[in-house]
């Protein structure tokens, strides 16, 4: 089966607490949605999603030699930051990812096509394949006469 391998494109957010409030959120929500349409924005955006689509197959195999390099099993994330000149850096390897709908791991599976239930049975598969490989023969044990 092999490990699971996904990779997110660029993504650029924000993200708002609860304390703020109904109506601060609406307005921080206005304000951001009015900054994330600006021309300026957009066009810092768009290379950015070409950078990265560029930089795709790249990201992945640096991904995968980084989980080797590190003996992962069955699932990570591995993020990375682009220089401004397209150099691909690896900030850390998530061993244990958020596994939320919401969280970028299904986001990634989704951004291919697979389902959250798609993937939670992908990560289980890969565990029970690896379990298999893995388990020894029981030791005998010594029975009383």
């Amino acid at each position: 089966m092999g490990k699971l391998t996904l990779l997110a494109g660029g993504a650029i957010g924000y993200v708002l607490g609860a304390r703020a409030g109904r109506e601060r959120y609406e307005e921080i929500r206005t304000r951001a949605q009015g900054l994330w349409e600006h021309p300026k924005v957009q066009e810092q955006a768009n290379k950015a999603q070409f950078l990265a689509k560029k930089k795709t197959s790249e990201v992945q195999e640096l991904s995968l030699r980084a989980c080797r390099a590190l003996d992962t099993a069955d699932i990570a994330r591995v993020d990375f930051r682009l220089a401004p000149d397209g150099t691909p850096y690896c900030l850390e390897v998530n061993t244990i990812p958020g596994m939320t709908p919401t969280s970028l791991v299904p986001m990634a599976a989704k951004a291919i096509g697979l389902s959250f239930e798609d993937v939670c049975e992908r990560i289980a598969g890969l565990a029970l394949e690896r379990a298999a490989k893995e388990r020894r023969p029981a030791a005998p044990r010594n029975e009383p006469a």
